[in-house]
Parts: structure tokens; sequence; C-alpha cells
């Protein structure tokens, strides 16, 4: 193996590490939008379902470089089962939330570690321009996908490589990249005494609470299903 072989396969082997030591969350519309439901894991394509809370399917959201490589975060377990940063400070969900707004760009991996891809993008007959969202083994330029907040809505969109965004089709029950933007709300899974309740406190407060005054990505928690 040559250096550069040799140098690839560390860097492999580190983003596989860090991506094993970050959180899970589930991911659901925004309410407010006017649509309940919650990402789920399908066999060929990620899918959403307007069912329980708990139905929610666990992803991880993999901050991203620029060139796409995954950022180490410098996060891991300790001994307790607690995630903790390099200090062995532990995380809780206002220090998630205080990183997550530091972040540009992410790759949605599932529980079963594969990526969430948007493909190239079709004109379909009174649908219109629409990408479909498959898995891959790999994150590349079709796995990466741009932050953006709505201030009104305080959720998150996901920007995908053709400047579209990933929501979904509720007649097939699909979450395909279309225009335009479409907010979602992310539940991290933390065992954290102190994170709400509920989810119906204000993201920019928990944000604010976090030390992030002028937060440019909000959250709204449920906390306590599924753990």
């Amino acid at each position: 193996m040559d250096a550069a072989a040799t140098a690839a396969f560390i860097a492999k082997k580190a983003a596989e590490e860090q991506m094993c030591n970050l959180p899970f969350v589930r991911l659901h519309v925004n309410g407010q939008c006017g649509v309940e439901g919650h990402l789920i894991n399908a066999f060929v394509n990620p899918k959403y379902s307007t069912g329980r809370v708990s139905d929610a399917s666990k992803h991880q959201l993999i901050p991203l470089n620029e060139d796409g490589s995954v950022t180490n975060l410098g996060w891991s377990y300790s001994q307790d089962g607690f995630i903790v940063d390099n200090l062995q400070l532990r995380i809780t969900h206002a220090d998630y939330l205080s990183h997550l707004a530091t972040w540009k760009y992410v790759a949605i991996r599932n529980s079963e570690g594969k990526f969430i891809s948007c493909r190239r993008a079709a004109w379909f007959p009174k649908v219109g321009w629409t990408s479909l969202t498959e898995y891959r083994e790999e994150i590349g330029e079709y796995e990466k996908f741009q932050v953006e907040y709505d201030e009104d809505e305080e959720c998150f969109s996901f920007k995908s490589h053709n400047d579209m965004y990933l929501q979904l089709n509720r007649t097939f029950n699909t979450t395909p990249c279309r225009p335009p933007s479409f907010g979602w709300r992310v539940s991290p899974l933390l065992d954290d005494a102190s994170a709400p309740a509920t989810s119906s406190r204000s993201n920019s407060d928990l944000l604010k609470k976090g030390g992030i005054v002028a937060a440019k990505v909000a959250i709204a928690l449920a906390t306590g299903v599924g753990l």
C-alpha cells in the first residue's frame, strides 16, 4: 500500500470512528407547514410516516467539511455511556445545539450506516422538477446537504447538490428532493436530564440557553421517546 492509499485508509477509519461517536436524532416534518410525519427507513428509499413519534427512524447528522470529508468534533463515548467532548465534558442537548449551529454541511446517515442520496433532477408531469432519493454506502456530492435555517418556521432545511430540498411526497409517502425549501424538526436522542420534557418550548429559547443568541439553526426537542 503506497503513501496515498495509506493516508486515505487512515482518513476513512477516522471518519468511521467519528460517525460512530455522534448521537442519533429523529427527523420530524415541521408541523407549522400543515403536515405531520416522520422520516423512516425503507428498503430502497427513505420514506415518511404519519404514525406515532416513536415510529420515526433513528438517523445521524454527520457534519461535513467544504470538501465533503467528515468533520472531526473530537466526541467519544465515556465509560458511563454518555457522549463527551475532547475534554471529557458531557454533551448535553444545549451543547449539541451549540455545535449544530456551526455546521454548514451534513450527511444524513440511517441506523444501518447508509446515507440519504439525492439523485439527478428529472421532470415529471403534474409534479415538476424532482430528484428521487435513495441510500448510498459512501458520502459524495449527492449525499452532501447544506443546512439552512428558517427563522419564521424555526426549523431545518436540507439543500441538495442541485439546489433542491429534502421534503416529502404525500401521495407516495416518499421523501424526494424538490423545490421549494421545506422544514424539518430534529430531536437529538441524548440522555440529558436537563433537556425539556416536550417539544413545545421555543427553539430560540433553547439555543439561547445553550449560549447562542444569534442562532442560525433551531431544533424542537422531543425527548424521552424510545430511549
